[in-house]
């Protein structure tokens, strides 16, 4: 691994966990992690721009899955709002952040999938 791979990848996981450190100050709410997701966008914007991708080559199938994730990614953050307020983050972040790996494990062993 390069020393810049390095750098990014954590410089990625510091801002991954900073960025739900805010929620221990406050009461947490599906509204910040909204405005959270805004910001992520807005910061995000100027790759857009300077790529020009022009959305309309996108096909109709990613729409549908861009509109699904979303939809997935609401149900997250209100879940994960929900877990803040009612106990430790120090819990609540290691549950959530892997409850994918043990979704894929419940998968394998209870449907024979994965």
């Amino acid at each position: 691994m390069t020393g810049l791979a390095i750098v990014l990848v954590a410089f990625s996981a510091a801002i991954h966990a900073g960025w739900n450190l805010p929620t221990r100050r406050s009461v947490p709410s599906t509204a910040f992690f909204l405005v959270a997701s805004a910001v992520g966008v807005l910061l995000f914007l100027p790759v857009l721009i300077v790529r020009r991708t022009e959305p309309a080559a996108f096909p109709p199938s990613v729409w549908i899955l861009v509109t699904v994730t979303g939809g997935f990614l609401t149900v997250y953050y209100w879940s994960l709002a929900r877990a803040y307020r009612s106990g430790d983050m120090s819990v609540a972040y290691p549950i959530a952040r892997s409850s994918p790996i043990i979704v894929v494990m419940l998968a394998t062993l209870v449907l024979g999938q994965g």
